[in-house]
C-alpha cells in the first residue's frame, strides 16, 4: 500500500515538474486518525509536528535510512 501512495505521488510531482528535491521520497501510513483529541492536530487542524515527530520517530528514521541508503546506491 506504501508504493502505491508513494509511487503516485511521486508521478503527480514528476508531472507537475518538480525539482528533485521537492518529490516525496518517503510515506508512513498509520491506521490512527489524526484528530485533536489524539494530539497530533490542532483544532483548526494543523499538523502538531513535534507531537507528529515523537510519535512516529522509529518510522521515520527507518525511512531516512532507506532513503539514504537508495542515494547511496545510486551514486556508486
Amino acid at each position: 500500500m506504501k508504493e502505491f501512495y508513494l509511487r503516485d505521488l511521486q508521478a503527480i510531482a514528476k508531472k507537475n515538474g518538480f525539482k528533485t528535491i521537492e518529490v516525496v521520497q518517503g510515506v508512513v501510513l498509520s491506521p490512527e486518525e489524526w484528530t485533536p483529541e489524539s494530539g497530533l492536530v490542532t483544532a483548526a487542524q494543523k499538523v502538531q509536528r513535534k507531537a507528529v515527530e515523537k510519535k512516529y520517530m522509529e518510522e521515520i528514521k527507518v525511512r531516512i535510512s532507506v532513503i539514504v541508503a537508495t542515494v547511496v546506491h545510486d551514486q556508486s
